[in-house]
Parts: structure tokens; C-alpha cells; sequence
């Protein structure tokens, strides 16, 4: 186990120099490596064995194997219901042609990271391009969504909560996403030519192990990403607050630079534009706090000693 999750732990390691926050983090370090780590448990044949296993008597089963895993199984869904054993052998199987086809994706979704190029003379600019980045943490884990709810066949967006409700129901009374977009029992038919040179066909039956595993993973991605977005929300607003409420950035400013006056950080919030305020802000988390409030004096002395020569100018 640690063997297959070692490779992971370079990307817990957390920056000392902070030019993001922690909703960033969120998606581009904390997402990406649960993903990695979804994508693992799939691939770890020593802990799933064989993803697919079909039973077929004419058959070789490592010909079958190949074959079903290759071409694909199915599952007829007017079998879906019913009691397992006495109305239908296996839930989804039965005596039917039409097909569904069987897909599992794994997705992978890669991390935003702000653009860090800056100077002291458009950070305004910086801040705006920040901010947009932000929305786009937004915007992201929104399409993740729905683009997982397209390829499992529109069944992602209401996975969670329809789950919820048929967790106290035994997997054979299921009738729930559980069962429809992971099957664990499927068919594949196979066609081979016989003795006199016509054409025979084989049903089988085959059991998916691995699907028990993306169920799971399935789930908890679905949960994940609601957390995620509804968090993600919430930092958007509070952005647009921060922009249109200029006391909430002076708020924020003092909450930053603890030990300095708040006479003197207020002077400061009145005076810096959106984006000198928000490079100090995110120049808070950098600095030592007794050297930041040395900055942070300094800084509100040579503002003030402009603004009086100003005035007697």
C-alpha cells in the first residue's frame, strides 16, 4: 500500500511562500491528489484482482476475459427489477438483445494556479487577473460536474443523494444508481464459428470486482465536489464583498497586521487602491509579524509625510 501511495506524498508538501490561499489549495493540490489516489485504487490489481472475470464452459476464460473486456459487456435494464434469483438470475441480466453499453471513466482534474507575474506598478491588473482565477476555481469544479454527469450517462448530478436513500436496502433489492451505472453482474455475448462454418454465440456471464471499488469512489467524488463548490461559492461572494465594501478590506488588513495600530491601518485602507491592498494582504502572510508591523509603519509614515507635504503644497 505504501509502495502504490508513495509517489504521492511530494504533492502534500505545503509552500512556505504563500502567493494563493486556501481555496486554491483546495483544488489544485487537495482535489488533484484524492484524484490521483481514486485513480490508484483502480489500477492496484493486488488489491482488486482481475477487473473483469466472465464464465463462459466452451469458452477459455482468459480468451472470454479479453474478449468482453475489449468489446465491452452490458447489462438490458427492463431487468433491473425484481427479486435476484426467482424473477431475474442477476440484477440487468435476462433474455434480451437490446444492449447498453458498460463504461467506467476515471477523470482526472488538473489544479488552477494563479499567474504570478507582478511589479509594483500594475497591481491592480495582478489582483484582477487573482480574482479571476478565483471565479474560475468556480467555474471549474462546476464543469467537473457536469462533464462527469455526461459520461455516466446523466446519472452523476443526483448520484449522491439517490444513494443516500438506498443505502439501507441489501445490493440485491437494489434499484439505485449503485446498480445501473456499475453493474457487478453483466453479460457478453461472444460469436465463433463452428464445426460446419456457422456462426455460433456464446452468452456469458461476467462479474466486475472493480466496480465495487468505483462505486465507492463514485460517491465520494460526489460529495467531494458538492463540498468543493458550495465552499468555492461562498469564497466568491465574500471576493465581490471585499471588492465593493473598501471596510471590509481594512477588516481584513487589521486582522493581517495584528500588532499595528488600527488608527494606522485604517489610514492605509483609505488611501491604497483594491490592488496596493491586496498585495500588502497577501504580503502579510510572508512576513514575520513584528517585521510586518515594522513595514506596515513605516509604510503609513512615509504615506502620511506625503499626503502633509501635499497639502502645504
Amino acid at each position: 500500500m505504501f509502495d502504490v501511495f508513495g509517489s504521492v506524498k511530494i504533492l502534500i508538501k505545503i509552500d512556505t511562500i504563500c502567493i494563493d490561499n486556501n481555496i486554491f489549495r483546495l483544488h489544485y493540490k487537495a482535489t488533484v491528489i484524492l484524484l490521483i489516489i481514486c485513480s490508484l485504487l483502480v489500477t492496484c490489481r493486488q488489491y482488486i484482482g482481475d477487473p473483469i472475470d466472465c464464465i463462459v464452459e466452451e469458452i477459455p476464460p482468459n480468451v472470454m476475459d479479453t474478449y468482453c473486456w475489449i468489446h465491452s459487456t452490458f447489462s438490458v435494464p427492463e431487468h433491473d427489477k425484481g427479486v435476484n434469483g426467482k424473477d431475474i438470475p442477476h440484477r440487468g441480466i435476462g433474455p434480451e438483445s437490446s444492449k447498453e453499453p458498460y463504461r467506467y471513466f476515471v477523470e482526472d482534474l488538473g489544479g488552477w494556479k494563479n499567474v504570478r507575474t507582478v511589479n509594483r506598478f500594475n497591481h491592480q491588473f495582478y489582483t484582477l487577473k487573482f480574482f479571476f482565477c478565483e471565479l474560475l476555481n468556480f467555474i471549474n469544479v462546476i464543469s467537473q460536474i457536469f462533464f462527469t454527469d455526461f459520461f455516466l450517462g446523466g446519472q452523476f448530478t443526483t448520484y449522491g443523494s439517490e444513494v443516500l436513500s438506498m443505502t439501507e436496502l441489501e445490493p440485491d433489492q437494489r434499484s439505485d444508481p449503485l446498480s445501473r451505472v456499475f453493474p457487478k453482474m453483466t453479460k457478453c455475448t461472444f460469436h465463433k464459428f463452428g464445426p460446419s462454418g456457422t456462426i455460433e454465440k456464446f452468452d456469458g456471464l461476467c462479474v466486475l470486482p472493480l466496480n465495487i471499488i468505483n462505486e465507492k469512489i463514485y460517491v465520494f467524488l460526489w460529495f467531494w465536489f458538492i463540498i468543493v463548490s458550495v465552499i468555492t461559492g461562498m469564497h466568491v461572494i465574500y471576493r465581490i464583498l471585499t471588492i465593493v465594501v473598501p471596510q471590509l478590506r481594512v477588516i481584513l488588513l487589521r486582522a493581517t497586521a495584528r500588532l499595528s495600530s488600527a488608527e494606522k491601518i485604517q489610514h492605509l485602507g483609505d488611501f491604497f487602491s483594491l490592488g496596493d491592498w491586496f498585495v500588502l494582504y497577501q504580503l502579510g502572510k510572508n512576513i514575520d509579524p513584528l517585521i510586518y508591523k515594522e513595514f506596515i509603519d513605516k509604510l503609513e509614515k512615509a504615506i502620511n509625510g506625503r499626503t502633509t507635504s501635499s497639502a502645504f503644497a
